[in-house]
């Protein structure tokens, strides 16, 4: 299970050179590059700047399976979608992680069939240029925010077009059980997130991430539930942790896939 990306969403200052030698450092095989405002690679500058970015990582010997866009991008129908997917297939990356459909007051079955409404839609704009769409599983007020919700909102999809991204760490944190998260999704288990937290010892017990090993999750079970259902996926690390900078970014991020990679038997 020796399939690792970094999360850049903590590396903003990073040119593409710079993420290649910090992920060299880190030890990962390859980029979940942050498409998103003030970024390196933006809604601006997509189309030619992600297939470059894409080339240089692999004149470094890395990869680039995912783009994460920013947490409110879910209209497929917006001329950043259309440009995120064609920059995609152009690059060769193969997942898209879109944003989070916010819960609200409407009946529940009324927001879940509008939001799989977009999620189609999303499904086709990915069956033009190749890329698969992924859902991932954020603790707060979303649909989806388990993977029991995912369930609801990719039922019947096509897991080519659309798949899930688990997140041990927000399962741990909304009380979904970790091996049975990692079980329901069958093939549409895309992508899984490496982070830890631990709560807070008063109210109102806020999570705070927290190197990995450290915090309540897990990981033990983890890697061994991925290894029972025969998961060959990427795993990103998500370096969620108050870093004093970026060099100490850097050293935490390695210090959480050396972690991993040693619980997990490599």
């Amino acid at each position: 299970m020796d399939r690792f990306i970094l999360f850049t969403k903590h590396f903003k200052e990073l040119q593409i050179p710079a993420l290649i030698d910090a992920s060299h450092t880190i030890g990962v095989q390859g980029i979940d590059m942050a498409v998103r405002p003030e970024y390196p690679v933006h809604a601006g500058n997509v189309r030619t700047a992600l297939p470059a970015a894409a080339r240089d990582l692999r004149k470094a010997n890395l990869t680039l399976p995912l783009v994460s866009t920013p947490v409110e991008f879910v209209d497929p129908d917006s001329k950043f979608a259309d440009d995120l997917y064609s920059a995609c297939h152009d690059a060769g990356i193969e997942n898209v992680k879109i944003g989070y459909f916010e819960f609200n007051d409407k009946p529940y079955y009324e927001q879940l069939a509008n939001a799989r409404k977009q999620i189609d839609k999303f499904a086709k704009l990915g069956s033009r240029f190749g890329v698969r769409t992924l859902l991932h599983t954020h603790s707060g007020k979303h649909l989806g925010l388990n993977v029991s919700g995912m369930m609801d909102l990719t039922r019947d999809l096509n897991p080519f077009e659309v798949g899930i991204y688990v997140d041990p760490g927000h399962l741990a944190i909304n009380g979904e059980p970790l091996d049975m998260g990692i079980r329901m999704p069958g093939d549409k288990l895309s992508m899984v997130g490496l982070k830890d937290f631990k709560r807070r010892s008063a109210p109102p017990y806020i999570a705070d991430w927290v190197p990995m090993g450290e915090g309540v999750v897990d990981w033990k079970l983890v890697a061994n539930t991925l290894k029972s259902v025969k998961y060959r996926g990427w795993m990103s690390i998500f370096c969620e942790w108050n870093a004093s900078d970026t060099k100490d970014a850097i050293r935490l991020a390695k210090q959480d896939t050396d972690y991993f990679r040693k619980i997990s038997g490599g």
